[in-house]
């Protein structure tokens, strides 16, 4: 696509903007998708990439809702940013920007940001991998889900962690990841971030926070269903090299524990241990 816009005029529709399936779609700067209004119980508000590729390098997309992610990367789904903006976008749910499910997101360069809950999040399966740019949840959001940041995921099955890969490197911008598990139902816990080599933050001194926490659900309570609570797993591992990258000390300092607020923590902290790990300890 080169100079296009396509309004949903924030109608409710039970379809995206966008299909992609086995087939290709690129957006250039000059293409907005905006305002669709997806009320029904699939992903992606703008653009639903099926078992096909889609390519941005600019453009936006911006003031879509639907239950998970105005853009849905699903199946065998390709999703590759080298530029543009997708921000501003809604949900009931979890993720507003960017939602995976079962597909592959690379990150190159480009900006996510302000969209409710997170910028970027996982249905179970898939691949997100950031080489560069900017992503943030919700600014002003808080709480246990209001404030996701930009990389949210959550442990429900010890299958997640074998079928989850967040790979980290280059010149990036994170907010918040958020890392969560259901301690009931998963044997194990958080699913780790992989580093795949030196990550250069913003500025010197700044750091990517990561709020790792427990997460039950008691249906039985009289007044709520849900029930969370900030509880770092101690020696749970959260950072570890991958494709050959070794972590070092100074790759762990990049990384500060918050809480569901996105607060820095006194009592806990992220340490290198003697596997070359970045674990959750107690702070002394």
């Amino acid at each position: 696509m080169n100079t296009l816009t396509m309004d949903g005029n924030n109608i409710s529709a039970d379809a995206p903007l966008v299909i992609v399936n086995n087939g290709t779609l690129t957006i250039n700067d000059g293409v907005t998708l905006q305002n669709n209004n997806r009320t029904d119980s699939s992903y992606g508000g703008a653009v639903d990439i099926i078992n096909g590729r889609m390519e941005m390098s600019g453009g936006k997309i911006t003031g879509n809702y639907s239950i998970n992610g105005a853009v849905a990367v699903q199946n065998n789904g390709v999703f590759t940013m080298t530029g543009g903006d997708i921000t501003a976008n809604t949900t009931n749910n979890q993720i507003g920007g960017v939602y995976i499910n079962g597909g592959t997101f690379t990150l190159v360069d480009g900006c996510i940001s302000e969209s409710t809950y997170g910028g970027m999040g996982f249905g179970g399966t898939g691949t997100f991998i950031m080489t560069g740019g900017t992503i943030s949840g919700a600014a002003t959001a808080t709480g246990t889900l209001g404030r996701l940041g930009g990389i949210s995921v959550w442990t429900v099955s010890d299958w997640d962690r074998n079928s989850v890969t967040i790979k980290l490197s280059g010149e990036i911008d994170i907010d918040m990841i958020t890392l969560s598990s259901d301690p009931l139902i998963a044997a194990s816990n958080l699913i780790p971030i992989c580093m795949a080599g030196t990550v250069t933050l913003p500025s010197v001194g700044s750091t990517i926070k990561i709020r790792a926490f427990s997460s039950y659900r008691i249906g039985e309570l009289p007044d709520t269903t849900n029930y969370y609570e900030y509880a770092p797993f101690v020696g749970e591992t959260v950072l570890q090299g991958t494709d050959g990258y070794t972590l070092a000390a100074s790759d762990v300092a990049k990384f500060v524990l918050c809480d569901e607020n996105g607060d820095p923590v006194s009592d806990y902290k992220i340490e290198l241990n003697a596997d070359g790990n970045g674990i959750i300890a107690a702070a002394p």
